[in-house]
């Protein structure tokens, strides 16, 4: 298979290394990659690293292609979009340059689509309602049932027949026991934002436990609209000697900064890269601002990573910190190697077959279009939202 994978955003996050590693690995397994970025503006050492899979265009390259008669025969395009780079998938990419390709797109957040204001509406969840009740089912994949679930409760529609494709990582196949662990540390790693809010209550906690005696410390990757929180709360807590805010990471670094800890708290994929490091993961919960938990994400059942589950019982995280460190050296190797095996069921082995099948069945047909003047009033509409506060926090930075 030609497969067009399509990024919006400049930056690294969970889903562009996902995109990278399907390109990866359809390249390994005898496919064709490419790879469209709609945004110049990305960072010479990402390119670098997608240069080295597969070819690379950003918008101005597919035109200039078409003109020589020489663009590639891609057949199927994916994308992780929204707004106006969802409807452009369609109107222009589709459209103009790959009209014989099927469009297949991605819901790899709970809100992916899901926009909740104050006061005044968002002009694209009405024309999200509409592509979406119109695209074949098998061109929509999600990520876990969460996902879908929660897409299906805002829109009012049955995603019931779109496939599950699970956030995919790279597993050792064999499991290599843990050595030099810190049994003070502990790490997170993932963007600052109001979805994401489990580090200020973590921060609270190691406070007291700091006072009980214990000298955990807690190491913090990521940058985000939280950021001058989190600083107050430290600053606040006098925790600045044992809270550490390292800022944003490059990607080939997150093994090195994690493979001493003693656990690691988040959710999404970097709780399952952490995983197959054999590193015990507390599974943070989305849109949580409490000292709460779902508990070891070995204990987890399904895809799901950290998502709302309504009903599901939670905890603090403390017993989980305080079991982790009073353990034995046999418990707590018992507590990595069941966390390499848990992230085996995200191995790129287990769903890459399942991700081409869905490639290989998409309907190729379907198109959408959106008239200019309707894109003209919806991108009018969508000005007042440039003002953050009429977007619920929860839904900012999505």
């Amino acid at each position: 298979m030609n497969i067009l994978f399509i990024r919006d955003y400049p930056f690294i996050d969970g889903t562009f290394t996902l995109l990278l590693r399907q390109a990866y690995h359809a390249k390994k397994d005898g496919h064709n990659p490419y790879f469209l970025f709609l945004n110049k503006n990305i960072e010479t050492s990402l390119l670098v690293e997608v240069k080295g899979i597969c070819p690379v265009y950003f918008p101005g390259d597919l035109s200039r292609l078409k003109s020589e008669n020489n663009l590639p025969p891609i057949e199927v395009i994916h994308g992780i979009l929204s707004g106006d780079r969802l409807y452009d998938c369609y109107d222009t990419i589709k459209a103009k340059y790959f009209p014989g390709a099927a469009v297949v797109i991605g819901f790899y957040h709970p809100r992916t689509f899901i926009i909740k204001t104050h006061g005044w509406p968002s002009p694209d969840v009405k024309m999200y309602k509409k592509l979406f009740s119109k695209i074949p089912a098998q061109n929509l994949l999600f990520m876990n049932d969460v996902v879908r679930k929660e897409h299906e409760s805002y829109f009012h529609l049955d995603f019931s027949k779109s496939p599950l494709v699970p956030i995919m990582v790279d597993v050792p196949a064999q499991y290599v026991p843990r050595k030099n662990v810190n049994k003070n540390k502990i790490v997170s790693v993932g963007r600052l934002v109001y979805f994401k809010n489990y580090i200020s209550p973590l921060i609270n906690l190691l406070a007291s436990l700091r006072k009980k005696g214990y000298a955990f410390e807690y190491h913090i990757y990521g940058e985000g609209e939280l950021m001058d929180e989190v600083k107050t709360i430290i600053n606040k807590l006098d925790a600045g000697h044992y809270v550490y805010l390292h800022g944003r990471i490059e990607y080939a670094d997150f093994n090195s900064i994690v493979n001493d800890a003693l656990l690691f708290v988040g959710m999404g994929t970097s709780i399952i890269e952490s995983s197959r490091q054999g590193v015990p993961g507390l599974q943070a919960i989305e849109s949580c601002q409490e000292d709460a938990t779902y508990g070891w994400f070995f204990q987890q059942q399904g895809y799901e990573v950290g998502e709302q589950i309504a009903g599901k019982k939670t905890g603090s995280y403390e017993p989980f910190i305080l079991q982790a460190y009073t353990s034995s050296e046999d418990e707590y190797a018992l507590l990595c190697e069941k966390s390499w095996l848990r992230a085996r069921e995200f191995s790129a082995e287990k769903v890459m077959q399942t991700y081409y099948s869905v490639l290989q069945n998409a309907d190729k047909k379907f198109s959408f279009h959106i008239p200019v003047w309707k894109r003209y009033m919806i991108k009018l509409m969508r000005q007042p939202l440039k003002w953050k506060p009429l977007i619920k926090k929860d839904y900012r930075g999505r």
